[in-house]
């Protein structure tokens, strides 16, 4: 008897008993860490001071001193610019005198040609400017088939501008100059075209002919070239009645 009873008390405690109201019982079920924890860069302990390095902690702090440092140094820059600057309270009264007007102005003015010229500008003179200039108050020797009006004046202008030629799209296979024979200057232009330097070569050899140095020297060169014929043909002269006369001692004794 005592083996059955020890028997049905391990049966009983076995069982499992399925209630159909849960509610009444509450069982507590413990949740496990998917995301186990872990130090972000900013949260690491290196060996330096990060202080100044992660001053943000969010996008939106960030952003907010973004904006804060951009307005700040707009600021500064306006300060900069600005005529009132801080303690011009405490500066001199600033008065132009009429003189000291009309002279301003007069340096003004000098900038450009006027309104009438649409507002010309005194360009900066330069080595190549200058060398370009000289060449266009020479531009009859270029061409000497074409007819060019005559200068206003010999000296080179003050007032000018310098313009880019741009061709056009529909001229990109007939009339259009190639990358490798465009130049910078109107110099460097006129010297890699074949055709004005054959024409000035020949202008050049006119011009020495014309000059009197080159042309004392021609005379002189003439004079000598005359001088080495003439004693040319005296020797020979001289040589041709020698042999006469030894032609004529020949016969005689014969």
């Amino acid at each position: 008897n005592g083996d059955s009873d020890s028997d049905e008390d391990i049966n009983v405690n076995s069982l499992f008993v399925i209630d159909k109201n849960p509610n009444d019982v509450s069982i507590s079920k413990e949740k496990k860490d998917v995301f186990k924890k872990c130090d972000f860069s900013s949260q690491l302990q290196p060996a330096i001071d990060t202080s100044g390095y992660f001053k943000c902690k969010s996008s939106l702090e960030s952003i907010k001193l973004l904006n804060e440092m951009t307005v700040n140094e707009n600021c500064k820059e306006l300060e900069n610019k600005s005529a009132m600057s801080n303690g011009i309270e405490r500066s001199n009264f600033y008065m132009e005198s009429r003189r000291e007007m009309k002279k301003r102005k007069k340096l003004e003015k000098e900038k450009t040609k006027g309104s009438e010229w649409f507002n010309l500008p005194a360009t900066e003179m330069t080595e190549e400017r200058k060398r370009d200039l000289m060449l266009l108050q020479m531009r009859n020797v270029w061409d000497p088939k074409r007819f060019y009006k005559k200068n206003d004046s010999s000296e080179l202008p003050k007032y000018f501008q310098v313009a880019t030629v741009v061709d056009a799209a529909a001229d990109f296979y007939s009339d259009r100059v190639v990358r490798k024979d465009r130049k910078n200057t109107l110099v460097d232009e006129l010297l890699a075209d074949a055709e004005f330097k054959k024409w000035s070569k020949k202008k050049y050899v006119e011009a020495l002919k014309n000059n009197p140095y080159y042309l004392r020297k021609a005379r002189k060169e003439k004079k000598r070239s005359e001088r080495s014929k003439a004693e040319k043909a005296a020797e020979s002269h001289k040589s041709d009645k020698g042999a006469r006369k030894h032609a004529k001692k020949l016969k005689k004794r014969k």
